[in-house]
């Protein structure tokens, strides 16, 4: 496998395993008088002037085209955004384990939009990973139990296939400038402004929180949004829309293992199976690319 490769299948499982703590701090973040479209607002807003304070201090040129902001803020903060908000605001109605799971309809809805719209060739091995990942997040949804609200679950489906639109224009390189990190900062900027006109809109911006609110959407903005990110972006330009998609599910997992440790919530065989299964998909996913390499 080549280095370039290895550190694609690196950034992509650091990424997904910081996106999987978001459900902990948002819940925490509702306790302390937060809303969803708070939540998502200072992720992007804190993220946007984390990454802005980099680049300055780095002297780094963020200097880019008209055509590829109007991209990063379309593609990215557009379907981004959507995505975010709407996979939050299911934690109202179901669980955040079977919100996160149902969110995991995009690795399949991203290799039928690559196979459909791009004509990408699907080899039998991606094939046999992607139904791994899905039956994977299957079991670990039928280990959360209990009847779902309907509101909940078309949230958290939405918010995957919004959220695959944005993962393929990544990996079309709609997104990538040639600093992973200005092209971040483009997205969380765009975002910021998208969320700022939708919470006057809906009059949905909430900031009389508590300091604990304040610092789990801090965290939220820093380690699961700016720096993954960065990871993801350039996750995805080295190995491709579809294997990043496939790695991604490694985020249900984190949110499992979180909610067991720190929710206390509990820990039945579905769950482990399910478990199982995600890992060993990444790992065919793996070696296949280390093969291919080889190959090559």
């Amino acid at each position: 496998m080549s280095s370039s490769n290895l550190k694609g299948i690196l950034y992509v499982l650091l990424a997904s395993g910081s996106y999987g703590m978001v459900p902990y701090f948002a819940l925490i973040a509702f306790d302390g008088g937060s809303n969803a479209t708070t939540v998502i607002l200072f992720r992007f807003l804190i993220a946007a002037i984390f990454l802005g304070a980099y680049l300055n201090i780095k002297k780094v040129d963020k200097k880019i085209t008209t055509t590829k902001i109007f991209d990063i803020a379309l593609y990215g903060a557009l379907f981004y955004v959507a995505a975010a908000l709407s996979l939050v605001m299911a934690y109202y109605y179901i669980p955040t384990g079977a919100a996160t799971v149902l969110h995991f309809v995009y690795p399949a809805s991203v290799v039928i939009i690559m196979v459909a719209l791009f004509k990408e060739k699907v080899i039998a091995e991606k094939i046999f990973c992607l139904l791994l990942s899905i039956i994977g997040v299957v079991l670990l949804a039928n280990g959360e139990g209990g009847i779902l609200n309907p509101y909940g679950i078309f949230l958290g489906l939405i918010s995957g296939v919004l959220y695959a639109v944005y993962i393929v224009a990544a990996g079309q390189g709609k997104l990538t400038c040639s600093d992973a990190i200005v092209s971040s900062y483009y997205l969380t900027v765009s975002a910021s402004a998208i969320l700022l006109i939708y919470g006057f809109l809906t009059n949905g911006i909430a900031l009389n929180l508590t300091p604990m609110a304040w610092g789990a959407m801090a965290f939220i903005a820093i380690f699961s949004t700016a720096i993954s990110l960065i990871l993801f972006l350039r996750g995805v330009g080295q190995i491709g829309a579809s294997n990043a998609a496939i790695l991604s599910t490694m985020e249900p997992i984190v949110s499992v293992v979180i909610g067991v440790l720190l929710l206390g919530e509990s820990l039945n065989i579905s769950m482990i199976s399910g478990t199982f299964l995600v890992l060993m998909s990444v790992g065919l996913l793996t070696y296949s690319e280390k093969r291919k390499s080889k190959i090559k």
